[in-house]
């Protein structure tokens, strides 16, 4: 089944000290897969990532647990599992967070992913296809004239 929210599907961000993001979805891709860059966010929204990685707990608990190996994860058949790697002032930290298919997805995990996705500018998905919108018919074009001249005609 094809989640909507974008917290909730499977998909890779990374993003750099220079502020550059990268995000993609591709499946099949091994563990040291780099998507696309998307765009580089500025010092602001860099501070403002690492704000809420703090604010939800992550440096701390991180720092608690030694780095897991994220490679060596394997993915539950029907659940969520967040993989995140984090890096600075020379260390590494890792949280891994797992839900089964029928629990909530971990709140803190869920508010950052969000707010990659919103930095990367992708948004849930529609559960309904768009709608075309009802185009009328209103006779010839009354600007044709003008164009005319416009190109020399």
């Amino acid at each position: 089944m094809e989640r909507s929210e974008a917290h909730l599907r499977p998909g890779r961000y990374v993003v750099f000290p220079d502020g550059s993001l990268h995000c993609g979805w591709e499946e099949g891709r091994g563990p040291n897969w780099l998507p696309g860059k998307v765009r580089t966010l500025d010092r602001r929204e860099t501070a403002g990532l690492w704000s809420l990685v703090k604010q939800v707990g992550f440096v701390e608990e991180a720092e608690e647990g030694e780095a897991e190996n994220l490679e060596l994860i394997e993915p539950p058949r029907n659940g969520l599992a967040y993989l995140i790697a984090l890096t600075g002032r020379g260390e590494r930290w890792t949280v891994v967070r797992r839900s089964a298919g029928s629990e909530r997805a971990d709140a803190a995990c869920a508010a950052l992913v969000r707010h990659l996705a919103e930095l990367a500018w992708v948004m849930d998905k529609e559960e309904e296809g768009w709608v075309m919108p009802v185009r009328y018919e209103f006779g010839a074009d009354p600007y044709a004239r003008y164009r005319r001249h416009e190109n020399g005609e």
